[in-house]
């Protein structure tokens, strides 16, 4: 299905990538104005929502590439779903086709589904962005702070003199920025 591009939503969409690449940019805009050019494969979108909007999932290269050719449409898989499902899609984008993706962006994938599915084992996050388990476990580490133990200096019959700590307390951040203890061992 051809759709136009002023029908893709780009500032609700979630790019997953660290960062555009701009010669992949520029390459594929030339290839794009090459006669007779086999076309390049279809971006994938998620909608239409009830603006009539479509929520870019796969294809942001190919995107930017035919805003920059000056073409009105792109060609796309519409898929049923919002923001959140395009978004659940994208996480693996690139790992086997297109643009390889760069460790940044394997880490800004396994960071945006760690704010957006706190809740979501280290396993099944590791298989929606196709990284290994042991990288969202060391991104969930480093994203969740862990508070300093509470000394507690008061005598007691048992440790007279002693100085007591509890465990530290491991919180999550959650999706409106609260911090919550983590109740569950996810990894």
């Amino acid at each position: 299905m051809k759709i136009p591009l002023s029908k893709i939503d780009i500032e609700q969409s979630v790019q997953v990538r660290a960062a555009i690449h701009g010669e992949t940019v520029d390459r594929y805009a030339e290839h794009l104005q090459t006669p007779r050019a086999v076309p390049l494969p279809p971006i994938v979108v998620f909608g239409p929502d009830s603006r009539g909007m479509y929520f870019l999932s796969e294809g942001w290269h190919r995107y930017e590439a035919h805003k920059k050719a000056k073409r009105d449409g792109i060609l796309a898989t519409v898929k049923e779903g919002g923001w959140k499902e395009a978004l659940e899609h994208a996480l693996g984008s690139n790992a086997a086709h297109g643009l390889p993706r760069t460790n940044k962006d394997k880490r800004r994938v396994v960071e945006l589904a760690l704010m957006h599915w706190p809740t979501w084992s280290d396993q099944l996050i590791a298989d929606k962005c196709l990284v290994s388990r042991d990288l969202v476990g060391d991104i969930r580490r480093e994203r969740q702070p862990v508070v300093k133990p509470q000394v507690d200096k008061t005598p007691t019959s048992q440790n007279e003199g002693l100085t007591k700590t509890d465990p530290p307390t491991r919180v999550v951040l959650g999706k409106d920025g609260g911090m919550f203890p983590l109740l569950h061992r996810f990894f």
